[in-house]
């Protein structure tokens, strides 16, 4: 693919050649921009990885970036490491998912073991970096961000819908949502309680998906915020 927009990837580089790969990319004029945060092997992941964001100068041809980005890896000569693929994106969704941002996950219907801070993104320059956080347009997630915090302040679903903050005809899709957010932040309050040597919460996550109305158990699905019935 020939492109000079925004591109991402998922790398597998040793995080000092990726860094260094990225900075010999940008000194010779070929990346403007570049930023990645290393992420921890997930139950449905086979291992680590580093998320990876780059702004092209110029034109440039992916498949030449696979192979500029291709480390010879000496535990396993025959299989070096690298960059498999290249794809066009947009530094909001590289961040938001980057840090695995709960409301974000939940609006693509999804649930993430291990989260993650600003702090946490390597960049080429902090004040860039700081300054593209900054103009991220989050109205698209005000309902699951109101959400979040009432679960935040241990409130359930029940208070939640009667503070008003549900439209009736919309207590099923509400309920659904919550549901995820619940297993998000669930899933973060174990592994934030592993970090600290404490026992981690035995609630599972799985056990979340269950409708607190009618106990039926149901499928968690992307939120389509494009929908003229609108939040989900």
């Amino acid at each position: 693919m020939r492109t000079s927009k925004p591109i991402s990837t998922i790398s597998y580089n040793t995080i000092p050649f990726l860094k260094g790969k990225l900075t010999e990319l940008q000194n010779a004029g070929i990346i403007s921009e570049w930023y990645f945060i290393h992420h921890l092997r997930e139950d449905d992941e086979t291992k680590d990885h580093t998320h990876v964001f780059i702004l092209p100068s110029k034109l440039v041809q992916t498949d030449d970036l696979v192979k500029a980005f291709t480390e010879y890896d000496p535990t396993n000569p025959t299989k070096p490491l690298k960059c498999p693929r290249w794809q066009n994106s947009k530094f909001s969704d590289w961040y938001m998912y980057g840090i695995h941002d709960i409301a974000y996950l939940a609006s693509k219907g999804q649930a993430r073991k291990y989260h993650y801070r600003l702090e946490d993104v390597v960049a080429w320059d902090d004040d860039a970096l700081a300054e593209a956080v900054r103009e991220i347009d989050l109205t698209s997630l005000t309902r699951l961000k109101a959400m979040l915090d009432a679960i935040n302040i241990g409130m359930d679903f029940g208070q939640f819908l009667a503070n008003g903050g549900v439209p009736l005809q919309q207590v099923n899709a509400y309920e659904k949502a919550w549901a995820l957010l619940l297993a998000n932040a669930s899933k973060r309050r174990r592994v934030d309680a592993l970090r600290h040597d404490a026992k981690p919460d035995p609630y599972e996550a799985e056990n979340l998906s269950v409708s607190h109305a009618t106990g039926e158990a149901y499928e968690l699905q992307q939120i389509d915020f494009d929908s003229e019935e609108l939040p989900f």
